[in-house]
């Protein structure tokens, strides 16, 4: 339930927010988070393979995944989802019952009957998203709200296995093709089909992990509180649309736990991120709140946020606050503004209050009786950015003081009843977003982001699964996205995800405890579950470059007068951080060792359309491929292959190739 929390600054702010605790310990270690070994990896066995390697490309990403994480093999499972070759996007709730949640509950218990306790499930890439389970908002079987045109079918496949033991007692209603009622055959006659009850999409005891942060409410511990025929498991979708991205999830999530960390203050470090927070005034859901946290906690101005200077002595402290940028606008950032071809930048605006001259102290206003409320308009700043007055008065904020009073460099021009403005300035794409929450464009990403290895966030609004697709082409690590209308509560509140992830919970924790509907419902969670930044304290910077493995030069067959050719490669490495390593690619290529002709780290034409665009490239990777076409025939070509990791460190191969007569 959302607790309150005071605030700042001796003036009290008070937040409802769903998991921050007023007591806050978080530790560096703790013998009750989830292991490796405690993970089961879901693949569709049948799957195609596109690669040709004699696996379906799903157990290719689960195979690669367990490798990666040290996950034991017999804690992989295959899945006979489809029998034709296809790719199955949904699943009838008999299907689901059958090839998935009757298997998946066997290998359960006989990992337990071999002494393994498994926490987490993972559906790999391939596994389908959704479920249809046939439930009817019409006749009273939605479980938000009653008699409605609302689609009370369509659920998350993920959602429908963390109540593996209660799911599968219910059984499937062979009439209908629904989930049986709860309790199965002991329901009473004209019992109603589970998941038609609001309390049976939620799985309220994960959310007490936001209480405490040091461990003692860990998953492991809380499932030891649940009776034996009510257990259930934290589940992660880890997969996008392709089988590098999915694969990318687990390298781009371990390098950020071993890299990870704040740089603020020095924005031409390479590996430089801040927190982008896009905040709608009118339009929140109930968001606002826990957005506004998120700022408050980035910022170091929640006594309880694991970068609070005054914390800097405590084991649970976690390095310098973030530097933190939002817009408050009604535009979302990236869109287009009006008729014009211009997109909005980032823009935060509050009122001037009082101002006084000897500290150069600023008071913003608290707009009184606002709906929903406003009471931090600090937050909205940020400390060494550029503001100006109504009159066109400019200077620099020096400091945040509180929730809603920051210092200026200098208060010449600024009055009470001024607005206080800050503009973002250059352009897009964002090159710097570690972390991302912001609502509320309807099925829609603008395309003007480039997010840090090891970024983490969501977008509020009813079909996120459109901006969390397209992030993770762009390069997030881990996210949330409704399949269908999931309501306001079925939404992570990123202000408690962002608080566990940084206080030391893994992804499958943070998310899953952050959303109220988190069970039978609608909203998957993308990425490595567990991944967990803000573990290890401490962090060092990367100092070793990429290594290429190999490079692979394939001359293609003929498509008329010129010839292509293949390049493939891939990153080795016998040291622990090379073989974390991610990076971006560049091909050199021509005739001599001279080369001329280069396909660039990134591509991003056209930065002002914010559309996306399949011909823009910005993905870090372990592995490379990328066709060279418009060579001559019968003729040698030199190549060059370039692979850039996040901190700038750049490792080449080189390698020759005849292309063919």
């Amino acid at each position: 339930m959302p607790r309150r929390l005071r605030g700042i600054g001796g003036a009290g702010l008070v937040l409802a927010l769903t998991g921050l605790a007023a007591e806050h310990v978080a530790a560096p270690a703790s013998p009750h988070w989830v292991l490796p070994g405690e993970v089961l990896v879901l693949y569709s066995a049948r799957w195609p393979d596109e690669d040709q390697n004699g696996r379906s490309d799903s157990a290719d990403v689960a195979e690669y995944y367990a490798a990666r994480r040290g996950i034991p093999p017999r804690n992989l499972l295959g899945l006979e989802l489809d029998g034709g070759g296809a790719k199955p996007r949904t699943l009838s709730y008999a299907e689901f019952f059958e090839h998935v949640l009757v298997p998946t509950r066997r290998r359960v218990a006989e990992l337990a009957r071999a002494g393994v306790r498994i926490h987490y499930l993972v559906t790999s890439y391939g596994i389908p998203l959704t479920v249809r389970t046939g439930l009817d908002g019409r006749a009273g079987e939605h479980p938000v709200w009653d008699k409605t045109t609302h689609d009370a079918s369509t659920r998350a496949l993920t959602g429908w296995l963390v109540n593996l033991e209660e799911n599968f007692e219910a059984g499937v209603d062979p009439a209908t093709g629904k989930p049986g009622p709860p309790g199965g055959r002991r329901a009473e006659p004209g019992a109603p089909p589970l998941g038609a009850r609001r309390g049976q999409i939620v799985f309220g005891a994960v959310h007490t992990l936001l209480a405490r942060t040091d461990g003692s409410r860990s998953f492991r511990v809380v499932r030891d509180e649940l009776p034996p025929d009510r257990t259930a498991y934290l589940v992660v979708h880890l997969g996008g649309d392709t089988v590098e991205i999915s694969r990318g999830l687990v390298d781009k999530a371990l390098y950020g736990e071993r890299y990870l960390q704040s740089y603020a203050g020095q924005p031409d470090h390479p590996y430089y991120g801040r927190v982008w927070l896009d905040h709608h005034p009118g339009r929140d859901a109930g968001h606002r709140p826990s957005l506004v946290a998120a700022a408050l906690w980035f910022q170091g101005l929640l006594p309880t946020s694991v970068f609070a200077p005054a914390n800097r002595a405590q084991p649970w402290y976690r390095g310098q606050p973030w530097d933190v940028r939002t817009d408050n606008g009604e535009q979302e950032i990236g869109s287009t503004v009006g008729d014009a071809a211009r997109l909005h930048r980032a823009t935060a605006e509050a009122t001037i209050e009082r101002v006084d001259v000897e500290s150069r102290a600023v008071t913003l206003a608290i707009p009184r009786g606002k709906r929903p409320p406003d009471p931090a308009p600090a937050a909205y700043f940020a400390a060494g950015e550029a503001v100006e007055s109504d009159g066109g008065a400019r200077t620099t904020i020096v400091a945040l003081l509180s929730e809603n009073r920051v210092r200026l460099a200098s208060v010449a021009g600024f009055k009470a009843g001024d607005a206080l403005r800050w503009r973002q300035e250059g352009g897009f794409p964002l090159r710097d977003v570690a972390f991302y929450y912001g609502y509320y464009s309807l099925r829609r990403y603008h395309d003007v982001y480039q997010f840090r290895v090891g970024a983490v966030g969501s977008h509020m609004d009813s079909g996120s699964i459109v901006w969390a697709r397209a992030a993770l082409r762009r390069g997030i690590t881990a996210t949330a996205g409704a399949i269908a209308e999931p309501a306001s509560g079925g939404l992570p509140q990123m202000g408690g995800t962002f608080a566990a992830l940084t206080a030391g919970h893994d992804v499958a924790e943070a998310f899953c405890a952050a959303i109220p509907l988190n069970a039978r419902w609608n909203t998957v969670v993308f990425g490595d579950p567990l991944y967990a930044p803000f573990r290890a304290a401490g962090k060092l910077p990367d100092v070793t470059s990429p290594v290429i493995e190999r490079v692979r030069l394939s001359p293609l067959p003929d498509a008329g007068g010129e010839r292509s050719v293949r390049v493939e490669a891939e990153l080795g490495g016998t040291e622990p951080e090379e073989r974390d390593d991610v990076a971006l690619w560049q091909v050199e290529y021509g005739p001599t060792p001279a080369y001329g002709q280069v396909i660039p780290y990134m591509e991003w034409p056209d930065p002002e359309d914010r559309t996306f665009r399949e011909d823009r490239r910005y993905f870090y990777t372990r592995r490379f491929r990328i066709e060279v076409n418009g060579l001559r025939p019968g003729a040698e070509y030199h190549f060059r292959v370039s692979a850039r990791d996040p901190f700038g460190h750049v490792g080449a191969a080189t390698a020759r190739v005849v292309t063919p007569p």
